[in-house]
């Protein structure tokens, strides 16, 4: 279906293959409706090979019955040929696919279904990569297995595999169309092993399919984790029918069929759990009814498969995920308590542990050579699937000896010794570990003696690579006033707007990506930033893990971020209000983090709002709608954004287009003297051209103003989710929320987190246009309502301007802690 852009490559690899063409190889190819050239290409192929290529046209119906449609053709009109193949049409073959086929049959009998190794095509770059998760399979070479006992190989694609016409003829298989948008694959190949009577299945390692990595990711698996019928269908006429049917053949489920079942829910569950706003658009009964398959699903499993999964790289990833399962689906059943020693703080002289529990509740009891140790820190994080509790994370961090020698480490478990395990090194499961193992393990990763260099013991600070005035520009300066003593840079791009005013100020600035900046990397002692830079803190943590990076925040979070966040190691993390904190650094939530890196302090840029709340108002009415990822081009490696040529006509343009130049706003503010600014995110600030607005609209540059006197001087903001909201509401001015998007947004930008907008916002909410125009009329005529002032005074910790001073508090208090752990 809709294939154009495909059909070439693949007919010159099927037609070029070192096998005779003409007299070996038929293609049936069933035209699901397309709607693009795909017929007249296919058409212009048949007129060469009249006798090899059959077309046949149907009304579109999706993938399954067109290809029921191929095979009874096949079967019922006897086209000879013994084996049947279903390579996708964007997808193509090496040129001695079926000559390493046929010669590897030729020698091998009794051969029921050939598996073919799959290689990735990464369309976009042009590369090939082995990288598929059940490359496993064939890295031994070839395999010949017994059709009714693959042990832990499997057959999810019919694309990558050969069957007998004969077989599939006698076994009267079809393809379930009722099973969308995955799966079908499987079903089919697994159905078709089941039902046969004896023979083997051979896994060839030099049949070389290449998968097709569509740069356009429109492809139908690409698109599943977006269709009801991923969650229902596929548990239901999928896995559940195909484990019924073994039941009626065998009177039991063979493990090589569980296995399989297990790797592919293990996608599923990958994609769902502790992230319920990516499957917003199921209904409530909806996502019961999946639960209920997948316990259905799970109770036809045996624990031991579960716990034998091994299909994932990361030891912690593969039990989260079998922990979890076990825990939900098989409460009954014991599973042994694997604590891993993750991280060393060598300033604190601490470790953490981490483990998977099997309950809600859970207790420790740690021993260094016999003598009880309590934790400095704990935290639970709580996963869940839906909304059942899925996965129990329990971290606890607790102090050590500062020599660290054949002291033994034992942990008790509700009881029960726990094996334990160095995540930095593989080793014997056992029940005690010497803490110099410990040492062993993370020695290579502590700071060697630095010598003296203007970086050493110095504190990095960067906002935006190419942009400042956030928390960090304003920390940094709090420093150099209060605290000059402290040796201090900013990082900042050379040809950044803000360099020549920094410079002017007296930073001392470093620029982004020239030599100096690795050089100040590894040898500083603090990075301070207001935003991720992941390839920045990769390389200042290499030099040691004394080295300490301080996330000083872009804005107050009030979605779930846990998923982006606890990638990363941060060691002290800001926050502004009880409930922000709460919800990072609580139990029971989904961030790895506790109190010992949550601080509440309070941003440092708020103080400067505070100290100038009461500055003469201009009156201006100023519009900050955050970003999507839907409408931005992707990230590139350098750390820049590639960009979106079809940015004008995303939902999100239109609607702030319509927005600036509605009648009744603009006349509104030529009467009363308003102005309009419209200041986007930084992420839309390279679409600007795009726009066409009324003249009375003003478009806000960063290069033009900083946001702080934008805050200060605007009277009334319009955003969206932007956390730039908390900013203007700090300053007590009124604001609205323009929420056109609110489902698609929580879907696919940020999921949901503490912050309600209907309970805690600090302004109305509007969906539609006319109603924000008449609310924001409403609000300039007559004032906002008293219930969002209050919610104001509520929601920040502090707003006395000392949010700089309580985070060096808290900066030296840390080094303090580690001096006397010392």
């Amino acid at each position: 279906y809709n294939v154009e852009d495909y059909l070439d490559d693949y007919f010159t690899s099927i037609i070029k293959q070192t096998m005779n063409f003409r007299k070996n190889i038929t293609i049936v190819l069933v035209d699901d409706g397309s709607t693009d050239s795909s017929a007249l290409i296919i058409k212009k192929y048949q007129s060469k090979y009249p006798s090899n290529i059959i077309y046949i046209y149907k009304e579109n119906g999706g993938q399954a019955s067109a290809r029921n449609v191929g095979i009874d053709c096949i079967v019922n009109n006897d086209i000879k040929s013994d084996w049947i193949s279903f390579i996708d049409p964007d997808d193509f073959i090496h040129v001695s696919y079926f000559c390493n086929i046929d010669k590897f049959l030729s020698l091998n009998s009794n051969i029921k279904m050939v598996s073919a190794n799959q290689i990735f095509f990464h369309e976009k770059n042009n590369i090939f990569s082995d990288t598929h998760p059940l490359r496993y399979r064939f890295a031994s070479g070839d395999a010949i297995l017994p059709s009714n006992d693959l042990c832990k190989h499997m057959q999810l694609s019919v694309s990558t595999a050969l069957f007998l016409k004969d077989e599939v003829k006698r076994q009267g298989l079809r393809f379930d169309p009722r099973i969308y948008p995955h799966f079908e694959d499987g079903h089919f190949a697994n159905r078709y092993l089941i039902n046969l009577d004896q023979g083997s299945v051979a896994f060839l390692q030099d049949a070389k399919y290449f998968y097709r990595k569509r740069t356009k990711s429109n492809s139908t698996l690409d698109l599943s984790s977006k269709q009801r019928g991923n969650y229902i269908d596929v548990l239901k006429y999928g896995y559940i029918s195909l484990l019924d049917e073994c039941m009626k053949k065998y009177g039991f489920i063979p493990t090589y069929i569980q296995h399989m079942i297990v790797y592919d829910m293990s996608w599923l569950l990958r994609s769902i759990v502790s992230n319920k706003d990516s499957i917003n658009f199921l209904s409530d009964a909806d996502r019961e009814i999946s639960f209920s398959l997948m316990s259905d699903l799970f109770n036809r499993i045996d624990v031991d498969v579960i716990r034998g999964f091994e299909l994932d790289s990361s030891p912690m990833s593969r039990l989260f995920y079998k922990s979890g399962a076990i825990r939900l689906f098989k409460p009954d059943s014991s599973f042994d308590t694997t604590v891993y020693i993750d991280e060393f703080d060598m300033k604190r002289s601490m470790i953490l542990m981490k483990y998977y529990a099997h309950g809600l509740e859970s207790s420790e009891e740690i021993r260094v050579n016999s003598e009880l140790i309590e934790p400095c820190y704990t935290k639970t994080i709580q996963n869940n699937l839906f909304d059942h509790p899925f996965s129990i994370e329990r971290r606890i961090w607790i102090p050590l000896p500062q020599c660290l020698g054949t002291q033994k480490l034992e942990v008790l478990v509700n009881g029960q010794e726990a094996t334990l395990q160095l995540l930095r090194k593989v080793n014997t499961d056992s029940k005690v570990l010497y803490l110099f193992q410990i040492a062993d393990a993370f020695m290579p990763t502590i700071s060697k003696m630095k010598r003296m260099s203007p970086y050493s013991s110095s504190w990095l600070f960067i906002d935006r690579i190419n942009q400042a005035d956030d928390n960090a520009e304003h920390f940094y300066r709090y420093l150099q006033k209060h605290h000059p003593e402290q040796k201090s840079f900013f990082i900042l791009a050379r040809d950044s707007h803000d360099w020549g005013r920094l410079a002017e100020e007296g930073f001392n600035l470093i620029p982004y990506g020239e030599k100096v900046m690795g050089k100040a990397l590894s040898e500083g002692a603090k990075l301070l930033s207001s935003h991720v830079h992941a390839n920045m803190i990769a390389d200042f943590k290499k030099g040691g893990t004394d080295k300490e990076f301080i996330f000083l925040q872009h804005g107050i979070i009030k979605h779930n971020l846990s998923n982006w966040l606890n990638k990363y190691q941060i060691d002290l993390f800001v926050t502004t209000s009880q409930s922000e904190y709460d919800s990072i650094a609580g139990n029971f939530n989904e961030y790895k983090f506790s109190s010992r890196e949550v601080v509440l302090t309070g941003l440092p840029r708020h103080d400067s709002l505070i100290e100038n709340e009461n500055l003469q108002q201009d009156r201006i009415l100023l519009v900050m709608p955050t970003w999507r990822k839907s409408v931005v081009g992707p990230i590139t490696e350098s750390g820049f954004r590639e960009r979106n040529n079809n940015f004008i006509n995303s939902c999100y343009a239109q609607k702030w287009q319509s927005f600036f130049n509605n009648k009744s706003l603009i006349n509104f503010a030529i009467k009363n003297n308003f102005k309009i600014y419209f200041f986007p995110h930084p992420e839309i600030q390279v679409y600007k051209e795009e726009f066409c607005f009324n003249d009375i609209v003003r478009y806000i540059d960063y290069s033009d103003t900083s946001v702080q006197d934008m805050l200060k001087v605007a009277s009334i903001m319009v955003t969206d989710y932007s956390s730039v909201a908390f900013d203007f509401a700090i300053t007590g001015k009124p604001l609205l929320y323009y929420q056109f998007d609110q489902n698609d947004f929580f879907e696919e930008h940020w999921g949901k987190g503490y912050f309600d907008y209907e309970r805690d916002g600090f302004g109305p909410i509007l969906f539609d246009e006319d109603s924000l125009v008449s609310e924001i009329i409403q609000i300039v005529t007559h004032g906002s309502s008293e219930i969002y002032k209050k919610r104001t005074n509520d929601f920040f910790a502090y707003r006395d301007g000392k949010n700089c001073h309580r985070l060096y508090l808290e900066i030296k208090r840390q080094s303090s802690t580690i001096n006397a752990n010392h």
